[in-house]
């Protein structure tokens, strides 16, 4: 938490980052609450509101502003409503992080939103039907997007060898973790390891590998109600090359991926083991996930992440 005179400073570098990248000074800069190691403001211009994104320096997060912007302006190229990327800056010239300067979203999200499941039902088609777009967009390498390759050869990649190995590394430590210090009892934790140990075939490299959106929730959609239309789908901070599936499992209502199936209009080899898909990637999720925010103050995730490993048990079983 930034004390008020930090918080001033910081914000007089991002209004002057602004003004130098626009050639506009900012009438107004707002700070907006986001998760730790992401700095995030929005500032009206003249005649439009934009949104500046950076990395925490002081954060435990790698710095990946570079290849999430590529992201963005991949998925805008292929049709997926992405707000456009205004201007991008890895130097820390003006700011001591990477930035990106971004239009603001149309419309509200739908966490502002909360709509009823079957009203959110012709939005999620239109999201299903824009993530088929950003799945043909075709990468090397499986997992987190490698941002120091990025940078140094502006070429995008997978940072793992292979899908297995993107996912699991995290899990062990995680479920030790999670043992020691979050009162996760070994049934819990015993069975976590038994369903990767029964469906590890699922892991293996049988699909297209893609661009990955990452995080698909009730905040990264955002809608407009009078035109019944999705008017963007925002931060990819969590952007990765994989299984196209990994993205619809993001989606944690069992009952609204229904719909976004509706319109990703899946090939059967993914509906052949599309169910499995899900809850096995809701656990791989799941986990690091937990330790993450449990690490943090965040102690009800351990009740979710049970939840989550109760329900895929019952579903796998």
């Amino acid at each position: 938490m930034l004390n008020e005179t930090d918080a001033f400073c910081e914000s007089a570098l991002v209004r002057e980052a602004i003004t130098v990248h626009l050639g506009q000074h900012p009438h107004d800069i707002l700070h907006v609450p986001s998760y730790p190691d992401t700095i995030v403001y929005k500032a009206r211009l003249d005649h439009n509101w934009v949104v500046f994104k950076a990395t925490d320096p002081s954060g435990s997060d790698p710095s990946a502003i570079g290849a999430e912007a590529w992201t963005c302006m991949q998925a805008r190229a292929v049709g997926v409503p992405v707000p456009e990327i205004l201007a991008v800056d890895t130097t820390h010239a003006l700011f001591p992080a990477s930035f990106f300067i971004m239009e603001h979203a149309q419309g509200q999200s739908q966490r502002v939103l909360q709509l009823p499941l079957e009203q959110q039902r012709p939005f999620l088609r239109q999201v299903g039907h824009y993530l088929r777009l950003l799945h043909t967009i075709r990468l090397e390498g499986y997992g987190w997007l490698d941002e120091h390759h990025y940078l140094h050869t502006q070429q995008v990649r997978g940072h793992a060898a292979t899908w297995r190995h993107a996912l699991l590394p995290p899990i062990a430590s995680s479920l030790a973790y999670l043992e020691r210090h979050a009162n996760v009892t070994t049934d819990v934790t015993d069975t976590i390891r038994q369903i990767i140990i029964t469906y590890d075939d699922l892991l293996n490299d049988t699909f297209e590998r893609c661009l990955l959106h990452g995080d698909i929730g009730d905040v990264h959609m955002w809608f407009d109600m009078d035109r019944q239309l999705v008017t963007a789908i925002i931060d990819f901070g969590e952007r990765g090359a994989g299984d196209p599936v990994w993205d619809l499992a993001a989606y944690d209502d069992w009952h609204g991926v229904s719909y976004l199936l509706e319109g990703y209009e899946p090939d059967g080899s993914m509906q052949t083991t599309f169910e499995q898909k899900y809850w096995l990637y809701n656990v791989l999720r799941g986990v690091p996930w937990a330790r993450k925010w449990h690490a943090r103050g965040a102690v009800h995730t351990v009740d979710v992440l049970k939840t989550i490993v109760q329900v895929a048990q019952t579903r796998l079983d």
